[in-house]
């Protein structure tokens, strides 16, 4: 907020010595930053520190950076064939909570790449064609990776379990997802 020394001092009903006096303390106890300004009658800048703000403050690079974050998992949600879900409006929430907790990314993309390797194992071993349609799918297993380091050989699983559905002509998934992978996440 910007204000003056004279704003304050109509405000608070105090001298401005005092409403230096009282900034001074405010500063040192970590309530709020100020920049002063260059003289008593130019406004200067009180910040309230976000311990004491009760309410969510927004910043640019903030929502830039939220907005990366969410294209990078909905990237993630569409390169894997054992995968078919269209994002929905609590897929974009789950991604949300991730990003304001300040999971990395790269821990969500170990977390898929386990859940997507565990999906194709349930499909080989089962011969089922069911697929994740939920990034929800991914909370759990995301929460485990925080603590594992794994291999991203998938790719290999996957062609596999394309393989085995064709030769059995169970393939039973979206054809508008991408081809298998040759690269790696």
């Amino acid at each position: 907020m910007k204000i003056t020394h004279g704003d304050l001092v109509k405000a608070v009903g105090r001298s401005c010595r005092s409403i230096i006096i009282y900034m001074e303390e405010l500063q040192r106890q970590q309530v709020c930053r100020a920049q002063t300004a260059t003289n008593q009658r130019a406004s200067g800048q009180i910040e309230i520190c976000d311990a004491f703000w009760p309410y969510e403050k927004t910043r640019k690079e903030a929502t830039q950076d939220r907005a990366s974050y969410i294209a990078q998992i909905r990237r993630l949600m569409g390169s894997r064939r054992c995968v078919a879900s269209s994002f929905a409006p609590a897929d974009e929430h789950l991604a949300n909570a991730l990003f304001k907790r300040g999971v990395p990314i790269e821990q969500i993309e170990r977390g898929f790449l386990l859940g997507c390797a565990r999906k194709y194992a349930t499909m080989l071993n089962s011969k089922s064609n069911a697929v994740i349609v939920s990034f929800g799918y991914f909370q759990n297993v995301i929460e485990e990776a925080g603590e594992l380091k794994m291999s991203e050989d998938i790719d290999k699983m996957e062609q596999q379990w394309l393989e085995q559905s064709q030769d059995t002509g169970e393939a039973k998934f979206n054809n508008r997802r991408m081809a298998p992978m040759s690269g790696r996440i």
